[in-house]
């Protein structure tokens, strides 16, 4: 992946990991990349772009329904301005376990007063070296949730343990990956789907337009039949639920995807009218507070795209 892609490398597509030094802002992205890429995929440049100091890294997400090119930028809490917070969809700040943090954060939540990202997360990692806690008293843990939430930050705690979903009662590792996962990044590319001798497929010829955000969402069904809408998506549905492992609880219901289908495309298909239903939707899905809910909804966004074109 490049950074020369115009969405990728752009704001939008951003992920500003800060950090109150750059080395370990930088050693936390480099252990997402480690967690998702694989072995022996090249370690990250530590040089910062000249023109805003950020150290660009690029990742792809990859999920059970898309996957999306965007970078992480990363940065020291000193001298991080407003301006580099503005439009990125993603903050993510951490510290070592036992380094003062609360100044930082109350200073990141002023630069982020007027931005309100979709997803904010304050990052607390174990490391080996000695340190000594703020108050000279190891902290709880619902203390410090608290006061993160009060200040707009879901807080993770990442142990050792990275494959472990909750440390000490507080989200672990994962939790970053599936946070970062609900966003609707403009970079989404859905994934292609073989159902017999029928496919859906990304249509590469048709996709080019680097202007057009949502590009990505231009799947193209090809069958040797021909067959509605229901048999088609009752299929597909069926078998999207048995390829992913997923149950009926994880999967939105067939109505519930025929329903955002319509609304998708009820109102015709001009391409205009459809990417500004679509990015109602977006600010919807960032406004709900269950991380369940959000993951559904993004669910159902995806799936009504790709069976109503």
């Amino acid at each position: 992946m490049s950074l020369s892609d115009s969405h990728s490398a752009s704001s939008s597509c951003r992920i500003l990991t800060v950090s109150a030094s750059l080395e370990h802002a930088l050693s936390f992205i480099q252990r997402i990349r480690d967690h998702s890429q694989p072995a022996g995929a090249p370690s990250i440049s530590r040089e910062p772009a000249a023109s805003d100091e950020l150290v660009k890294v690029p990742w792809t997400i990859t999920n059970k329904y898309y996957s999306a090119d965007v970078h992480f930028a990363a940065h020291t809490v000193d001298g991080l301005t407003p301006d580099l917070v503005r439009d990125v969809p993603a903050v993510v700040f951490v510290w070592i376990k036992g380094e003062p943090y609360r100044a930082h954060v109350e200073r990141l939540s002023q630069d982020m007063e007027e931005c309100e990202p979709e997803v904010s997360l304050a990052v607390r990692v174990y490391t080996d070296s000695p340190s000594t806690p703020e108050a000279g008293e190891e902290e709880e843990e619902g203390d410090i949730d608290e006061f993160l939430s009060s200040h707009g930050f879901e807080y993770v705690s990442v142990s050792d343990e990275t494959e472990s979903q909750v440390s000490d009662g507080v989200p672990n590792f994962p939790r970053v990956i599936d946070a970062l996962s609900t966003i609707m990044w403009p970079s989404m590319q859905a994934k292609s789907i073989s159902i017999g001798d029928a496919s859906i497929r990304k249509d590469s010829e048709d996709s080019e337009d680097e202007t057009d955000p949502w590009s990505w969402a231009s799947p193209v069904w090809e069958s040797p039949t021909v067959m509605g809408f229901e048999d088609d998506f009752t299929g597909s549905y069926e078998f999207l639920k048995s390829e992913l492992g997923s149950d009926d609880e994880e999967m939105p219901s067939r109505e519930a995807v025929a329903e955002t289908r319509g609304r998708i495309f009820g109102g015709g298909e001009d391409l205009t009218e459809v990417l500004a239903r679509l990015e109602e939707m977006k600010l919807e899905i960032a406004e709900m507070e269950s991380e369940e809910e959000r993951r559904k909804a993004a669910a159902r966004v995806a799936l009504g795209v790709v069976y109503g074109l």
